[in-house]
This record gives structure tokens, sequence and C-alpha cells, in this order.
């Protein structure tokens, strides 16, 4: 529940409260507005839940999708051609194997 809905369900504990009935208009007035502000709470809530799942699956897609970058650009790296990529992989292993 959102800070939108527990105000809301104040004011109409509220209105609840003074008893009003909706034998004069201006109480009726007052009842639909309620009745309109509920609903559009009730709405936020959901948008809210909505747009929380979205984001959790999209980080999720985003997580997959850097996996299968990093696994389709190593095998890109071994396809390039040695004048453009003077340096391979082996290379660099070889000079980390004679610093140690």
């Amino acid at each position: 529940m959102s800070v939108i809905s527990e105000k809301v369900a104040y004011i109409k504990g509220l209105a609840d409260g003074l008893g009003l009935d909706e034998s004069s208009s201006e109480n009726k007035v007052l009842l639909q507005i309620l009745d309109v502000l509920k609903d559009i709470a009730d709405e936020i809530d959901y948008l809210e839940d909505e747009n929380q799942m979205l984001s959790e699956y999209i980080d999720s897609v985003s997580d997959d999708l850097e996996g299968i970058e990093q696994e389709l650009l190593v095998d890109d790296y071994d396809d390039f051609d040695d004048d453009y990529y003077p340096i391979s992989y082996e290379d660099l292993d070889s000079e980390d194997e004679d610093e140690e």
C-alpha cells in the first residue's frame, strides 16, 4: 500500500466518521470524489507493481545479454587480422609468465 493509498483511506475514514449521507448534494459530491481518489490510488499501486516487475525483468535480460556479448566478443577477437592486432592472446599470456 502506497502513501497515497494510505492518505485516501485516512480521508475516507474521516468521512465515514462524520456520517456523511447522500441526502445533500454536497455530500454526494464529496463521497464520489473519495471513490475516484481511491480508484486512482489503486491504479497507482498497480502501476508501481508492474513497473517494479518490468524493471526486474529488464535487469535480468540485460545480465543475460552481457554474458552473451562477452562470449561473442572473445570469439570475435580470434578472427581479426594479425596486422590490425599485432599482439595475440598467446603473446599476452607469455608476457605474464615471463614476469613471474
